[in-house]
């Protein structure tokens, strides 16, 4: 049979790595230059920061913006072991109600690529959403289970 290579990759994606004092000015950019979405490595269980002593460098604001323009974004944790979890903190559930996607245990490099394929097939909020937390090729880990290191 045939061998089909489906090269449909959105080109406009970015990959960041969330950490304090970062600037969000960085999104204004990327949504500026028309960006189709984003990867956050997120902190912990999946934010960025919001509560900021300096307000300049609460994220909010500009992925409110983001989503406005139709920029999709997904976030994947720092951790090595462990997943991300939008319903332990606030700024979490802030980020989950502007639409922000939770990618579960899934490694950042992986949710990058596959962000960059699914929005080569589709713009569409909800099948974005879909697609990113579908299980292709066992990139997501229904449980995550942890060992004792003694």
């Amino acid at each position: 049979s045939d061998v089909y290579a489906d090269t449909a990759i959105e080109e406009k994606v970015a990959f960041l790595k969330a950490y304090p004092n970062s600037n969000p000015e960085i999104l204004d950019f990327l949504v500026d230059k028309n960006y189709k979405g984003i990867l956050f490595e997120a902190t912990a269980l999946g934010h960025l920061p919001t509560d900021t002593v300096d307000e300049k460098y609460s994220w909010l604001p500009a992925v409110q913006r983001a989503r406005e323009e139709g920029m999709h974004i997904a976030f994947a944790t720092q951790c090595l072991y462990g997943r991300v979890d939008p319903y332990v903190y606030t700024n979490a559930r802030l980020m989950l109600a502007l639409g922000v996607i939770y990618l579960e245990d899934m490694l950042p490099e992986v949710g990058y690529l596959k962000l960059a394929w699914v929005l080569g097939h589709t713009q569409n909020d909800e099948e974005v959403k879909k697609m990113m937390l579908h299980n292709y090729a066992g990139e997501i880990n229904m449980r995550s289970l942890y060992e004792v290191i003694q």
